[in-house]
């Protein structure tokens, strides 16, 4: 049998199509082979079941299951709005040239579109998607967006919600927001992608939102006030607009937003403490750093060779690769733990390293996240390892560690403008493998090991005024090998064997708020993003605290067994796929991690994005 093949038929299958559609509505005018009724109303309309059966599942069920209606050869349709149903006949049956559909208003076609629904024609779905796309603007496009959530159709949701992204400015100018409820709005505001040439206009419909409907939705302020990107809004806006404005004013948690955001731009000492928020429309984003090795494993007689280190930035729901500059390589089998400390100033990123055996000194890296260079500084003279760095205003400060042969106590200044070291003073206790932060002019150490090879309970504090050491407090129990970082007053330190403990800097008041189970972990990294901390990587060890430095680095070898996320208001801990989510093994030695902005458009994304869905 020879097949027809396409550009060579003999069939012309459109025309026929047209001929047997034009037989079937003749058909129906002269009321020939109709067997079926339909009753909408006051309206009754007589058709074919084939017709009905072809183009709806809800009809062809009927005609195929043995229901009453099949046999009485007609239903009554409740619920249904008669000119709707109508117009669906006249789709189904044209008559002439006209169109049913040439000036329909939003009720018809949002009745159409859950007939579309209800009787299942995928037919009548595309002609209402069809219109609402070609019709979406400002002024309807958060009505259509409503209606596809209230009758949950995806695709119109999508249409809507993605014509109120791209068009929100014009949205804001129209005050077309003003109407929405507090979770819609909120939801909008907060969405990174949405099209903004200035995150002033973002403050903007806020502001128009609030003063809508003043006395109920006042209470909103600081929620919303959170969505907005503070730190890019225009200084004179900022400071004539938002700062001065009276519902701002009123809300000291507001206020302390402001404060942050003034901060930010004052302070670059302070940049990796501080949570930011942008849009997908700038070209900088906040993002977590990570520079990191793949753990490497035991077979039980020899370790098998760890590979190089690798460079991260990793947001909520994206990562890209960094380039390590090749000047920026170690040789790990010379240095004692193969661990660097470092911290943010303003959008770079600084990295002290262990000394390596047999070299004098310790090597300082800059990373700047705008231009993605690594550009050498001068090294520090003191050959240190196991210190941990803090950043100031124009400085960074060295604390801890130890030499070849004894732990340090004294506290090594860098000026970043000078590019120089200097001595600035000492801390009380010298430690060891300690954590740090940075808050108001003074730099808080945590734990660390002591020089008779004890685990320090103590949490001591370095005045960089008084360039003077004191011990502030106490841990709940003595811990080395830890993690920290800061947000507002209050810093969250990871310990080597899971406690998680909320430090208030101004009272001194400690909490262990959680514990992660079964965790002994060394080279971690911690990432707090909106109450949640996530924990991640690192090395497993078979010890406690009380088992000295050397042994830990020889039990180094077992793989790691998941990460975590805690919530640090409730304490609750949850398993986390954050970096697999993102595309990035979660079987990785964190050698450094911190939060940072970076220019992300020159940098190649790696792994799957997931979808924001809350």
């Amino acid at each position: 049998m020879m097949a027809f093949r396409k550009g060579n038929e003999i069939i012309d299958w459109q025309a026929l199509s047209k001929q047997i559609h034009k037989g079937i509505v003749e058909l129906r005018q002269e009321d020939t082979c109709t067997d079926f009724t339909v009753e909408v109303g006051e309206k009754s309309f007589r058709c074919h079941k084939v017709v009905l059966a072809a183009m709806s599942d809800y009809f062809k069920a009927m005609f195929t299951s043995g229901m009453k209606e099949t046999e009485q050869n007609k239903v009554v349709l409740d619920e249904v709005n008669p000119d709707s149903f109508q117009t669906v006949m006249q789709i189904l049956y044209p008559e002439g040239n006209v169109n049913p559909l040439e000036k329909p208003s939003e009720d018809e076609m949002s009745d159409l579109l859950k007939l579309s629904g209800r009787f299942q024609m995928p037919f009548l779905r595309d002609i209402c998607l069809k219109y609402y796309g070609r019709t979406m603007d400002t002024g309807n496009c958060i009505l259509r967006w409503k209606l596809g959530r209230q009758i949950l159709c995806d695709d119109l949701i999508w249409l809507g919600y993605r014509f109120i992204k791209e068009h929100f400015e014009e949205i804001v100018l129209d005050s077309i927001l003003v109407s929405v409820e507090f979770k819609d709005f909120l939801a909008i505001i907060k969405d990174e992608s949405i099209h903004v040439k200035r995150e002033d206009i973002v403050w903007s419909a806020i502001k128009n939102w609030i003063y809508f409907d003043l006395e109920k939705r006042k209470e909103f302020i600081v929620e919303l006030l959170r969505e907005c990107c503070l730190t890019e809004i225009d200084p004179d806006v900022f400071m004539e607009e938002i700062v001065f404005d009276p519902v701002v004013r009123q809300s000291d948690r507001a206020s302390t937003l402001l404060q942050e955001a003034v901060k930010y731009k004052r302070h670059p000492g302070i940049h990796g403490d501080i949570e930011l928020k942008f849009r997908e429309c700038h070209e900088k984003r906040q993002v977590t750093l990570l520079l990191a090795r793949e753990n490497g494993c035991s077979d039980g007689v020899a370790t098998i060779e760890r590979k190089d280190m690798k460079g991260f930035a990793v947001c909520s729901n994206k990562a890209w690769c960094l380039n390590i500059d090749k000047r920026f390589s170690f040789d790990f089998d010379r240095m004692e733990h193969g661990v660097f400390s470092c911290c943010v100033h303003e959008q770079s990123v600084f990295v002290l390293t262990e000394v390596e055996k047999g070299i004098r000194g310790s090597k300082l890296w800059q990373y700047e996240g705008m231009s993605h260079n690594w550009e050498p500084q001068r090294d520090m003279d003191v050959a240190l390892k196991g210190h941990t760095v803090c950043a100031t205003d124009g400085c960074l400060y060295v604390i801890g560690g130890r030499s070849s042969i004894d732990l340090n106590a004294q506290v090594w200044l860098y000026n970043i403008d000078s590019n120089a070291w200097n001595f600035d003073g000492y801390i009380m206790a010298a430690v060891v493998n300690a954590s740090s932060i940075y808050f108001n002019n003074k730099i808080y150490i945590f734990g660390g090991r002591l020089e008779d090879n004890e685990a320090a309970q103590c949490i001591q504090v370095y005045d960089t005024q008084k360039k003077e050491g004191t011990i502030f407090g106490n841990l709940p129990k003595p811990c080395i090998w830890s993690r920290a970082l800061v947000r507002g007053s209050t810093a969250f330190v990871v310990t080597s064997d899971g406690d998680v403990v909320s430090v208030l800097l101004e009272s001194g008041e400690t909490t262990i708020i959680s514990s992660i189970p079964n965790f002994k972990r060394v080279n971690f990294g911690i990432s707090l993003q909106q109450n949640e901390l996530y924990v991640f990587g690192g090395k497993e060890v078979e010890n406690d605290d009380n088992v000295d430095e050397e042994q830990i680095v020889l039990k180094r070898n077992s793989p790691i067994k998941g990460n975590f996320m805690i919530n640090v208001e409730t304490g609750e801990v949850k398993s986390s796929k954050w970096l697999q989510k993102v595309g990035i093994s979660e079987d990785y030695e964190i050698l450094a991690s911190a939060s940072v902005v970076i220019d992300h458009k020159n940098l190649k994304l790696i792994g799957k994005t997931m979808k924001n869905k809350k």
